[in-house]
Parts: C-alpha cells; sequence; structure tokens
C-alpha cells in the first residue's frame, strides 16, 4: 500500500504510528457513533410522534420487521457456516 501513497504524493502513516493512534482514534469513533445513533433514535421518537404511534403509557414506537439467514455450506466439514445475515425494515 505505501507504494501507492507514495507514487500520489500522500504521506502514509507507519505501523508503529497506526498502533500508536489507534486507541485515540476508536475513542473518538466510537463517540461519533454513539452521537449519530442518539441523534437517529431522537428522529425516530419525532417520527413516531408524528404518525400517532404512541403507546397507552404514552411511549413513542417504532415498528421494525427483521429477517435473517444462516448458511449451512461450508465445504465438507460439518455444514454449519460461521456466517449468517440479517436485514431489517422500518
Amino acid at each position: 500500500m505505501q507504494p501507492v501513497f507514495t507514487s500520489l504524493n500522500i504521506p502514509f502513516m507507519s505501523k508503529a504510528k497506526y498502533f500508536k493512534t489507534e486507541p485515540q482514534l476508536g475513542d473518538i469513533i466510537h463517540e461519533q457513533v454513539l452521537k449519530s445513533m442518539k441523534k437517529a433514535g431522537e428522529r425516530e421518537r419525532e417520527l413516531a410522534i408524528e404518525n400517532g404511534d404512541i403507546l397507552p403509557d404514552g411511549t413513542p414506537y417504532i415498528t421494525v420487521i427483521g429477517d435473517g439467514q444462516w448458511g449451512k455450506r461450508s465445504y465438507g466439514n460439518n455444514y454449519k457456516a460461521m456466517v449468517g445475515s440479517v436485514s431489517t425494515y422500518r
């Protein structure tokens, strides 16, 4: 990867620098993810209230539909693959 960055005249982060910086970046990313999730939750609450989706105790709610699958093909081992997928729809 470094040759690509070098040819484009873009500074490349060394492995040592990455491992030194990773914990700080992880904290920043975690903080931003939480902010984003809170903002999305607040918006969902507003939409639920606008739609009149409110429980008798006054709690707004959203309807979520989910579906999932689990792979069984593992190419000759025990036919229980270690992968699955899920999708949800509101």
